[in-house]
């Protein structure tokens, strides 16, 4: 769909309500069969759960980030759509860090 439509850059997150009626943001893989997520859910965030997900990660109502970052849960759409959005933020500010610790070496 993605190269159908020309979509540019890639979509990164979906996000979907779940069973419960809370929200989900899953990270799209790079291909249809891969474990592999084009841009999984921050470190930082990884295995933690409530409260203490929503202090680290400075979002009102998460749920959970699984251990291995490719999905996570907010109680609402607009948190689950927060989450998304500080995930590419935070992804753009550690390529930026990456790409000044390459140049100064």
């Amino acid at each position: 769909m993605e190269k159908d439509l020309n979509i540019k850059p890639l979509i990164k997150y979906v996000l979907f309500p779940d069973s419960s009626g809370k929200w989900r943001v899953q990270c799209v893989p790079v291909r249809p069969e891969s474990f592999e997520n084009r841009l999984s859910l921050p470190e930082a965030w990884r295995g933690l759960r409530d409260d203490e997900l929503s202090r680290q990660a400075d979002i009102d109502g998460c749920v959970f980030v699984h251990i291995n970052g490719f999905i996570g849960g907010n109680a609402t759409y607009e948190g689950a759509y927060k989450m998304a959005k500080a995930s590419l933020l935070y992804a753009d500010k550690h390529a930026v860090q990456s790409k000044k610790i390459r140049t100064d070496e």
